[in-house]
């Protein structure tokens, strides 16, 4: 597995146990996740509760977390998003 595939696997156990309502797991398996920190929109949608088109609009805004492009995948850091999801919407860039 390469380490890309093993970050996503990462993101991708945090989403089911935050969306089993395991918190404390979801929070635990991220901060694990640190170091490969970057997750793609849909990931963070999921983490945050809201539409990816919700994101897209708080991107136009300067809103949300922050993100940057890596081709034409949207990213955002794990780190940051922990911080988003921890004060409610808000963060800009």
């Amino acid at each position: 597995m390469t380490r890309r595939e093993t970050a996503e696997a990462s993101a991708a156990r945090a989403v089911r146990m935050l969306e089993a309502g395991d918190r404390e797991g979801a929070v635990e398996a991220l901060l694990a996740f640190l170091r490969d920190d970057a997750i793609g929109e849909p990931e963070v949608a999921r983490l945050l509760g809201v539409s990816r088109r919700t994101l897209q609009s708080w991107r136009q805004l300067g809103d949300g977390p922050p993100w940057y492009k890596l081709s034409r995948a949207v990213k955002g850091r794990v780190h940051s998003i922990l911080r988003v999801a921890g004060r409610g919407r808000g963060g800009g860039r």
